[in-house]
Parts: structure tokens; sequence; C-alpha cells
């Protein structure tokens, strides 16, 4: 093998094997919030669940590996949330509220008012996290 032919096969190798790094909730506000639901459909797709309440919405999108659980009564889910829900620190649509997740990652997105107001990510087992690499896979067409 000659040392070019090598060099390029070594580029393209790491660049086939490099890893994304995660995007974080934080990003992922920034680049939804203010969106209409419309607009966050173009790039995400069709959520897995959608949940109304007055003038609040809620799309639920998950990743191949999450598996969403029932909601026997819609009207139940809490849309409470704060600027910083998805922190850890912070609880907004996790454990105690919307659909949960028991594996993977749901990306909750909150509309007030046909506006983008925030996003949540929920790992398993319903806890709030900063980011993950599941998460970034189901925001990556719209925040990359």
């Amino acid at each position: 093998m000659r040392p070019r032919s090598f060099v390029t096969a070594s580029v393209i190798t790491l660049a086939c094997c490099a890893q994304q790094a995660d995007i974080p909730v934080a990003a992922t506000r920034a680049k939804l919030g203010g969106l209409t639901p419309s607009a966050v459909q173009a790039c995400m797709g069709t959520p897995a669940r959608v949940t109304e309440r007055g003038a609040s919405l809620l799309y639920t999108y998950s990743s191949a590996t999450a598996q969403l659980g029932p909601v026997a009564d819609p009207s139940s889910s809490n849309f409470n949330y704060s600027p910083f829900s998805g922190d850890p620190q912070m609880p907004g649509l996790g454990v105690s509220a919307g659909p949960i997740s028991r594996g993977g990652c749901l990306v909750n997105v909150v509309f007030d008012g046909g506006r983008v107001r925030t996003v949540t990510y929920v790992a398993a087992g319903g806890s709030l996290v900063p980011q993950g690499p599941e998460c970034t896979q189901v925001v990556q067409r719209c925040v990359r």
C-alpha cells in the first residue's frame, strides 16, 4: 500500500467511526424555541404522541428503543414546566407527568399559544436528562 493510500484510508475510517457529540437539551431549546408545530414537524417528522389541553400542546418524539407507556386519560397529563425543565435539578415533564420511557429517550416539545415554549429529554424510567446519544438521534435533523 502506498503511503498516500494509507493516509486516505485512515481519514475515511476515522470520519466514519467518529462519534457525534451529544446535543444538549439547552441547544435544542435554543434552536426550536418559538417555532410553530408545523415547523417542528417539518424537521422532526410526525410525533409519536400528541396531547392537547387548552392552548397548550405536547408533542412526544421517541428514539428507536423508547417505549411509550399507555396514557389512560390524556387530560391528566401535566403540562407544567419551567424554562429549565429537563435539567436534572429542575423537575418538569418527567417521572410524575406525561409519557414515560422504559428505554431510549423521549423528547417532549411543549407549545403554548402555537409556539415552542420548552423541550425536555426523558430517559429510561422517566428521569430528565440534559443530553444523551438517543436524544441526539431524535433531534439532530432540527438542531445540526
